[in-house]
């Protein structure tokens, strides 16, 4: 008999042993940063020591940066993020 843990496993990989087949975090992970009234923009988040740091998911240029604890700074970096990524005009793939 599975336990609770093993039958989300086997659901999500079909092994109630396996890792998760679909990945959550890290830089291979497409983000949509929405909310309000400010553009939506697609990005891939990197850590950059104590910083996130969102990018271009095709040629990874930097739209701006937020502190990985997400102090209280962070609403504003975000929409400046946004900002940047809506603007941005992507002209190189990975």
């Amino acid at each position: 008999m599975l336990t609770a843990i093993e039958k989300i496993r086997q659901q999500l990989t079909a092994d109630p042993d396996g890792e998760p087949y679909f990945q959550h975090e890290g830089p291979m992970v497409d983000r949509w940063i929405t909310g309000g009234t400010a553009p939506s923009v697609h990005a891939v988040f990197l850590q950059r020591e104590s910083e996130v740091a969102a990018c271009c998911p095709h040629c990874l240029r930097e739209f701006g940066r937020f502190d990985a604890n997400y102090g209280s700074a962070t609403y504003r970096q975000l929409g400046v993020i946004r900002e940047v990524g809506h603007l941005h005009q992507c002209q190189e793939s990975k």
